[in-house]
């Protein structure tokens, strides 16, 4: 998986053209995608459409987001892989945006699991457990050190958070939320 330098609402109010989206080189073997005077080295090789659950932004609702994806592939490698908006993580429905909100409601702000569901997931229809807590937010708290690309290895929850936040230059006065919002979208490519 390869981000785009869209984040996910810019790529979904105008999703960028395959030329647009394809990158500079394979992130497999390293080689150009067009060398000089030459055919392309990376191209394309389909879409993909991929939903994508949870807010959008630190105030935002929630939202069950259907986004098209670019997939290339290399001539010189044969991988195959897929151009993404930031923000969005591998193997997830929901976004690394929304998973980092639900995380720091939890140990920043303490909120309980049905408070946290409420202000990230879309689905209004709950079972009777659903009331209660939510048992996504134990699998999030117990991956989120594997969960995001940082640029060192977190040992636990608040690591992880601490650079999430880091990562997001130039917004001191934002709240923490904000700044870890800030820090999942600056995210580079795995």
């Amino acid at each position: 998986m390869v981000y785009s330098g869209l984040c996910l609402h810019p790529w979904i109010d105008g999703a960028p053209s395959c030329a647009e989206a394809r990158p500079a080189c394979c992130p497999s073997c390293a080689a150009a995608s067009l060398p000089p005077g030459k055919p392309f080295v990376v191209v394309g090789h389909g879409h993909r459409d991929r939903q994508v659950l949870g807010p959008s932004g630190p105030n935002g609702d929630p939202e069950w987001l259907r986004v098209g994806t670019h997939r290339f592939r290399c001539r010189a490698c044969e991988a195959v892989f897929v151009v993404v908006p930031r923000g969005i993580l591998r193997r997830r429905w929901y976004s690394g945006i929304a998973i980092a909100q639900a995380l720091a409601r939890v140990v920043l702000l303490g909120q309980s699991g049905a408070e946290v569901r409420a202000a990230i997931s879309p689905f209004a229809l709950l079972g009777d457990s659903a009331r209660r807590g939510w048992k996504q937010l134990g699998v999030w708290l117990a991956a989120a050190p594997q969960l995001f690309w940082l640029p060192r290895p977190a040992a636990n929850v608040e690591g992880v958070l601490g650079q999430l936040a880091s990562l997001a230059l130039g917004r001191d006065s934002a709240s923490p939320i904000e700044r870890i919002v800030a820090g999942v979208v600056s995210i580079g490519s795995e």
